[in-house]
């Protein structure tokens, strides 16, 4: 009867570590997506900055010039 038990519970583990190694494995692939998301974000903003420092410069030069 002791070794029923065991062997019920020894499956009751092996279920409950394929279910946490299932869960992990969903939750690193979302975390995964999300880091690509906020990288592709992230360079988005970077070009949109670098885009409004082009503009401002190039507005400099020609209010400059157009000073003279």
């Amino acid at each position: 009867m002791e070794t029923v038990s065991l062997e019920h519970q020894i499956q009751s583990v092996q279920r409950h570590i394929a279910f946490l190694k299932k869960e992990q494995m969903e939750l690193l692939h979302a975390l995964h997506l999300e880091i690509l998301r906020l990288q592709k974000h992230c360079s988005e903003l970077t070009h949109d900055l670098e885009m409004k420092e082009l503009e401002a410069r190039q507005q400099g030069k020609s209010t400059a010039l157009g000073t003279r």
